[in-house]
């Protein structure tokens, strides 16, 4: 895998800006469950531009507001279609200058790939050798032209055969120059040139639309079939519903919402005045320089008050309360003085004439944004967004342009299989459920009478950026030793694991290791917050705690399901993959390798770091001189680019739509229907159909070695930051509440957190920059007083200026915000558990108004109430839904705060919680079993202490790699006479650890079985005199 999109590096020719509006049309009826359907959304109007982007020539924007928006939306964009072909059919001759000639002449390597103009006549000798090797194999397969080997090797000689043409034509230099101006782009090889031809029907031609995954895409699907190239239309399908882009014909819908994953209106401020299109348009229309300076953000719309064409007749601007949006709420004073100004100004006659204003501006500013975009990748990188379908694509290519790199793909199913095992998402869970601090920056609530504690969140900035700094995996992959081999041999086992925990960090060649391993008793109690080693693992119901058990049958009535997560815990691993740099820190914290069944090498180099470190340094540049767009666009270009790493593509849908309109169509459809890999199909609207066809075949393209290596060393980091630095400085004055990917919330006794983060600038980022890797304060200058987390991707935080934070996934924040409020009257001396309000005694005014009085925060008593009174708490969800490509505004009741938690056992307080696999959970079962009741089994366990027998526990395992060190010593000692005494004493050492590490009686008995015969075997070289026995 290299960089070969060439053709990507030239500018797209052109690309069409679109945006729909919508009439959103009230009703009120079952979707399906729960759901209630509040609206239908009806395309009510479109606009669109073509932007020729070597020129800077606009055409439009095009304007259409009426019936059949969609309809005639699909007849205008095929007009267009024409128009812009007519252009590329023109011929444009070569502008020469003679400053042009000269550096013709001059130039030596090719402005396309940088390529030499000349044959590399080694790769060439190379390729040649690659034919006659697969030549010979074809012999060896001729008998069986049919089978599946011999087609891939004569499909490889094919295309190997076309890449020593490619090289032989690496002396051929010729003229590349720009087929819309004309003018000039440099010397060229021949075989890149053709990669950049321009072809008339046949050159892609973009349509953006922000947000055509999850909304236009809808609406472009309901009319797409009127379209002359509805027989050609390709998707990208994420569900059977939803693609991330399609083809009709020529033209390519992506979604630039793909690429900036943020509203249009963040973007046009992150733009700041920077909007020469937007500009222009107005001021060629004739408007002032004030009227300009007016539209350069995004508009103001009344979604919802939009239900029919007969709005648009109204002379008058809706008042402020019809601006309310259900789905994102209401707007603000500000806004609507702002909607009222552009009304006045711009001298609006209706409502039509408004919502024509808006939806240009939303054209021109999204058109604004993506020249901005694509100007900033061509600058940095030389590839045009436009030419892709996301930005981790875009990163991608971007990275593998810049190092050159040549990444080794597997060959080997086994290997694939191999490492998809080490493929670990991000860990996100919820420890000590609650934590309250005390220190001098609470002001008035702090207690000098009680220890001085911090509640710290921190994060770790750019987390997989600095992993992807690091030594990664890039080929040259080799089985070392296989399962069947090393089952049953102790020393080659323990060789391989010797070599993985010597092996270096910056090592040219890495591994990955397949173990069984566990954790030794005694390191349970210290491991216990964050147990190295995550497992992905479904959860039964006989896991759960008797607090979560209750839970279940009380909330859930008993029903539960076993669902794989990904759980941090202390029981054994078997068939355990891990990259050796994750291995030799687990062990230092006191993991046991029990077996190690495989080992698989591979070349290594941090050949990624330099594109981190560019993109951060050019973050950080662009940071200082306040422009947020391109500190965006940088940030992201790093996150972006692991994505590509972890794709799986086993996941890809194969969807096909395709026309319904006559017999032909109907036969197209059977066709399918026929096919062994035909699931299932469905009319999608009055005459479009899909077919979800299963896959034939699948290709495991993604160096997902590279992925699974930027997962484990993150975690690596995140481990190593906890042991290493806060289990180390507070000890078990330190406690972990709650964990997220890259972030800890964890609670410390100590004077002066801060004082104590400025000691350490290797770790902790004090100066606002950008170093990947350092972690960072998420509350500068605002101390946590206390924090509740309820499980991973639920928690909330009050901040000592009375402020608060949270995080429920799943639930829009309008709607836990709205289901906050209206359900709790916070009480004056505000008690740890509130009363639901009646809502038809009080109004939300008087609640919000008491709430501010008080200075109570609904949120933190909801927080309160599901930690301490077990209590659930559902949110109202309003999303937009698609069924059949119609879009309906949808109402869902969902569970929004639960205190059920099933990736830790959680103790009966509810707050402390352990791992599986603790043996405290051990100890309590068993007590349990007994007949001691679980109240009393429960604090018996904690209170317990670990047995004096497993103090000292040591596994089988490493009894026989010891007894296999002794075995080397004394076959070094048959090799070189001369170090005898030497080796004697090593054997002493490692007989004297036996000693202590095994009872007595097991340590006799394994001497006067073992060590006999390992001394008698070196009798006869100790000058002359025999050892009688082990009693010597």
């Amino acid at each position: 895998m290299e960089f070969k999109n060439y053709g990507r590096m030239m500018n797209a020719l052109c690309v069409i800006i679109a945006d729909f509006e919508s009439d959103n049309k009230k009703c009120d009826e079952l979707y399906g469950g729960s759901m209630r359907k509040l609206a239908e959304q009806k395309a009510n109007s479109f606009c669109y531009l073509v932007h020729w982007i070597d020129t800077n020539e606009t055409w439009g924007p095009f304007l259409y507001r009426g019936e059949n928006a969609t309809q005639e939306f699909v007849r205008k964009i095929d007009q267009e279609l024409v128009e812009i072909n007519n252009v590329l059919t023109i011929k444009h001759e070569r502008k020469v200058t003679e400053e042009d000639k000269k550096n013709f002449a001059e130039s030596d390597t090719c402005w396309i790939c940088n390529g030499k103009f000349a044959v590399d006549r080694e790769a060439v000798a190379r390729l040649e050798k690659k034919i006659w090797v697969i030549n010979e194999k074809l012999k060896n397969s001729a008998k069986d032209s049919n089978s599946d080997e011999h087609k891939s090797l004569v499909t490889l000689i094919l295309k190997t055969t076309k890449e020593i043409e490619n090289l032989e034509s690496m002396d051929d230099k010729v003229w590349d120059h720009c087929h819309i101006t004309g003018k000039y782009r440099g010397s060229a090889h021949n075989s890149c040139n053709l990669k950049l031809r321009i072809e008339a029907w046949k050159t892609p031609i973009p349509v953006i639309f922000h947000n055509f995954r999850g909304y236009d895409s809808h609406l472009v699907c309901e009319s797409v079939r009127q379209s002359v190239n509805a027989h050609q239309i390709r998707v990208v399908a994420e569900t059977f519903e939803r693609y991330k882009t399609m083809k009709v014909g020529q033209l390519k819908y992506i979604d630039s919402q793909q690429f900036m994953n943020t509203s249009l209106a963040k973007l046009a401020e992150n733009l700041g005045t920077n909007k020469p299109i937007t500009k222009n348009h107005f001021k060629d229309l004739g408007y002032t320089d004030e009227h300009v300076d007016l539209i350069t953000r995004k508009g103001v719309y009344p979604y919802d008050y939009i239900d029919s064409h007969d709005r648009f007749l109204e002379t008058e601007l809706p008042p402020f309360h019809e601006f309310h949006s259900t789905l994102k709420g209401k707007i603000t004073q500000e806004d609507y003085e702002y909607a009222q100004k552009v009304w006045n100004e711009f001298g609006c006659k209706n409502l039509g004439e408004y919502h024509d204003i808006y939806l240009k501006l939303d054209v021109l500013l999204l058109t604004d944004v993506w020249t901005e975009f694509r100007k900033v990748s061509m600058e940095s990188d030389r590839l045009d967004p436009s030419h892709y379908t996301s930005l981790p694509a875009l990163s991608w290519d971007s990275m593998l342009k810049m190092t050159g790199v040549k990444i080794e793909l597997f060959t080997d199913m086994d290997m694939h299989d191999f490492i998809e095992k080490a493929k670990r998402g991000g860990l996100s869970m919820a420890v000590h459920r609650y934590f309250q601090a005390n220190n001098p920056k609470m002001g008035e609530t702090f207690n000098p009478s009680k220890p001085t504690s911090w509640i710290s969140y921190v994060d770790a900035t750019n987390l997989y950026g600095w992993g992807m700094s690091e030594y990664l995996p890039i080929g040259d992959y080799k089985w070392e030793v296989s399962r069947k081999y090393l089952k049953g041999r102790p020393d080659a086992q323990k060789k391989w694991l010797d070599i993985a925990l010597r092996t270096k960090a910056d090592s040219r060649r890495g591994l990955y290791l397949g173990v069984n391993s566990h954790f030794p008793y005694k390191t349970h109690d210290y491991l216990s917050d964050l147990p190295p080693a995550v497992e992905n693992i479904a959860v039964g119901k006989d896991w759960l705690s008797p607090y979560n058990a209750e839970l279940v049958e009380d909330i859930d009535e008993g029903r539960f399901a076993k669902t794989e997560k990904l759980i941090p815990h202390l029981g054994k691993r078997n068939y355990y993959v891990i990259h050796y740099r994750e291995l030799q820190y687990y062990v230092k914290l006191g993991m046991i390798v029990d077996e190690v069944t495989e080992v698989l090498s591979f070349e290594q180099s941090n050949w990624l770091a330099p594109y981190i470190a560019l993109n951060t340094e050019k973050r950080n540049e662009a940071k200082k001189a306040g422009n947020t767009f391109l500190s965006d666009f940088y940030k992201l270009k790093n996150n972006a680019c692991y994505g590509k790493t972890m794709e799986n593509v086993r996941k890809y849908q194969d969807v096909k739509l395709m026309r319904n309109i006559n017999e032909r169509d109907e036969r197209a459809f059977l066709n399918k229907v026929r096919s062994p890999r035909f699931k299932y199909g469905r009319q999608l609207g009055n005459t479009l159909i899909g077919a979800h066809m299963g896959k034939a075949s699948v290709t495991l393209n993604k160096p997902i070695i590279i992925g699974a290596s930027v997962l484990g060393l993150s975690k690596l980091h995140m481990y190593e930051f906890w042991y290493g630095y806060v289990k180390e400085k507070y000890g078990s004055k330190a406690r972990l509440g709650y964990m997220d990917t890259d972030s800890f919330i964890y609670h410390a006794e100590t004077e002066d957190i801060y004082k104590d983060m400025a000691e350490r600038p290797d770790l902790f980022n004090l100066n606002g920059d950008t170093t990947v890797g350092k972690f960072k304060d998420e509350t500068p200058g605002n101390v946590i007083t206390e924090s509740y987390h309820i499980r991973a991707k639920s928690y909330h935080y009050v901040l000592a200026d009375k402020s608060t934070q949270s995080k429920h996934k799943g639930v829009s924040k309008k709607g836990m915000s709205e289901m906050a409020t209206n359900s709790y009257m916070p009480a004056l001396e505000g008690s740890l558990l509130d009363d639901p309000i009646d809502r038809s005694s009080m109004t939300e005014h008087e609640a919000r108004d008491l709430a501010m009085r008080t200075k109570a925060d609904p949120m933190t008593l909801v927080y309160r109430d599901c930690l301490f009174g077990k209590e659930v708490f559902h949110a109202k969800n309003v999303s937009i839904r698609s069924k059949d490509h119609i879009l309906s505004l949808v109402e869902s009741k969902k569970k929004a705060l639960c205190p059920i938690d099933t990736k830790r056992w959680i103790l009966s307080d509810g707050i402390t919680t352990l791992p599986y696999g603790h043996w405290r959970n051990m100890i309590y079962k068993n007590m349990v079993k007994d007949g001691i009741p679980h109240e009393e089994a429960e604090k018996r366990a904690i209170r317990a202490k670990l047995p004096e027998k497993y103090q000292n526990e040591n596994s089988e395992k490493e009894k026989i790699y010891t007894i296999v060190n002794i075995k080397e010593s004394i076959i070094a000692l048959e090799h070189d006479v001369t170090k005898i005494h030497q080796n004697l004493k090593t054997i002493a050492r490692e007989i004297y650890y036996l000693y202590n590490a095994m009872a007595p009686e097991d340590f006799e008995k394994m001497l006067r079985s073992d060590i006999d015969e390992m001394y008698n075997s070196i009798s006869h070289i100790h000058s002359g005199k025999e050892i009688q026995s082990s009693d010597n």
